[in-house]
């Protein structure tokens, strides 16, 4: 397949503080569709609303595209005890983007988790082109405690497995281990579609709010243009 790109201004790193970050992009006339986004994600891209990027850094290669192993994953003690403490939980899947339910709870983690990143202050506009329903892949993880919807991972359905776009949660109550469950019940879903991959994002092993991504094993990286094991 042959793509056109470009290359973005150079911007502050959001993972590493006095760094300076540089993205390839897809250019805006190519066509995304599953198959465009599969075969790029297989290369290390991700997607950010209607961008597909890949970090382009000159010398720093901090940010590496991670995904699990669904058929071999192994749960560890800490997502044992996350599945069992959140069984009364519900889950719903859709393809639906239910900006009104949805907002709110974006709104409330954008300003108690993030308060110090590029995305705060939080906006309906922001919002919706992040996370809307842009492409027919697009997909989204609902929990609910009750009627209270309490936790939202976006996803992408590709063609080799499911990619987690974004999450928020309500950031009160952390001693349910929302986000540890939004990955999990990713991996379970990919699981029951028959797909071998959970893609993560970027893995930033310098960047605290990042290590959450070692949690989960089997775990492959992309480094030097291959899909590498990484070892516990």
């Amino acid at each position: 397949m042959s793509y056109k790109f470009g290359l973005v201004p150079p911007h502050p790193c959001p993972y590493i503080p006095g760094n300076e970050a540089q993205n390839i992009v897809l250019w805006p006339d190519e066509v995304i569709d599953t198959s465009v986004a599969s075969h790029l994600n297989l290369n290390g891209f991700r997607r950010s609303g209607d961008h597909l990027y890949r970090p382009h850094c000159g010398d720093c290669n901090a940010c590496e595209s991670t995904r699990i192993q669904v058929a071999n994953y192994q749960l560890n003690r800490a997502s044992k005890r996350c599945l069992k403490r959140n069984q009364p939980l519900r889950i719903e899947w859709s393809s639906n983007f239910d900006a009104e339910a949805f907002y709110p709870l974006y709104e409330q983690y954008i300003t108690q988790r993030h308060a110090d990143g590029d995305m705060y202050p939080p906006s309906y506009t922001t919002f919706e082109a992040f996370l809307g329903p842009i492409f027919a892949f697009n997909c989204y993880l609902s929990i609910y405690d009750d009627k209270e919807l309490i936790g939202v991972m976006v996803y992408d359905r590709l063609e080799d497995g499911l990619s987690a776009v974004y999450s928020f949660f309500d950031a009160t109550r952390a001693e349910l281990g929302l986000g540890r469950l939004l990955i999990l019940k990713l991996i379970e879903l990919a699981e029951t579609l028959q797909l071998p991959h959970l893609y993560l994002g970027y893995a930033v092993d310098q960047c605290q709010k990042m290590q959450y991504k070692g949690d989960h094993h089997p775990q492959e990286r992309f480094i030097n243009g291959k899909w590498q094991l990484i070892p516990k």
